[in-house]
């Protein structure tokens, strides 16, 4: 069967008419490849639906990045806030640090300050007292020099003060020789006396060491210094006296039986026989 075409009318005719053959006709005019075009398309919306669906769950995966970052530069802030708070906190306390070395030092400077007026005041402390003891042991000597007739007038008979000085010069003139630590020894005495014995009336000599505190050295003193003119023939008899006395020079004198005199009372008298 032959068909006359004259016109693009006739054609689309026919083609409507023979709808068989447009497969053949689209072949024709496109190519083999026209017809892959349905599943090439239908392969392009798949791969499209896949990439929409992959676009949205990057655009998720984005959001939760754009959070998370946002959380992470919020948790930044917050970090670094807190490091410039501790910055400045331990900034302020390098300073407080700082000040408190400086009151340190000063501190030190002011103790050393302290302790060297401290040691000068305790050296000046001990010097005073040192000084006061002994003038209250030189007025302790005055006292028993202007008032041992009153004082041991009640222990033996008409004592009087002698001069020391003038009476190792009077033995001396007698024909007594002294070597120099004896005469250094015997002139040292703090009271000499001459009496008579309370019994017997002999005459007698009182060698006294006077001393606010007695100590056993006083005793032993008085011992030798007594036992010095007894050797050259006096009636001598060793004596301490004071405001005091040590138990162990106590004892000691007790023992020798030297006499013992406190604030004007005897508490040992080696004088009786």
């Amino acid at each position: 069967m032959s068909v006359e075409i004259r016109s693009v009318q006739d054609l689309v005719r026919i083609i409507r008419e023979h709808p068989e053959w447009r497969r053949e006709l689209l072949v024709a005019l496109l190519g083999d490849e026209f017809l892959q075009i349905p599943e090439r398309l239908a392969h392009v919306e798949e791969v499209l639906a896949r990439l929409v669906e992959s676009h949205e769950r990057l655009a998720g995966s984005h959001e939760r990045l754009r959070e998370s970052h946002e959380r992470l530069a919020e948790s930044h802030a917050r970090l670094t806030e807190r490091v410039d708070r501790l910055a400045e906190s331990h900034e302020r306390l390098r300073e407080s640090h700082e000040r408190l070395a400086e009151s340190h030092e000063k501190l030190i400077e002011e103790v050393r300050e302290l302790r060297a007026i401290v040691e000068q005041l305790v050296f000046r402390m001990a010097r005073a007292e040192s000084d006061i003891g002994h003038l209250r042991g030189e007025l302790l000597e005055i006292r028993y020099q202007q008032r041992a007739p009153a004082l041991f007038g009640y222990y033996v008979r008409r004592p009087r003060v002698l001069n020391v000085g003038h009476f190792l010069d009077d033995l001396r003139e007698q024909g007594h020789e002294f070597t120099h630590d004896e005469w250094l020894q015997l002139g040292a005495i703090d009271l000499l006396l001459s009496a008579r014995h309370p019994q017997t009336r002999e005459p007698l000599y009182l060698v006294v060491e006077v001393s606010r505190m007695i100590y056993p050295d006083d005793v032993q003193r008085a011992i030798e210094r007594a036992e010095m003119l007894r050797q050259r023939g006096l009636n001598t008899y060793p004596a301490v006296a004071g405001e005091g006395i040590e138990p162990e020079a106590r004892e000691m004198a007790e023992r020798s039986r030297i006499f013992v005199l406190l604030n004007g009372v005897a508490i040992a008298n080696g004088i009786r026989l």
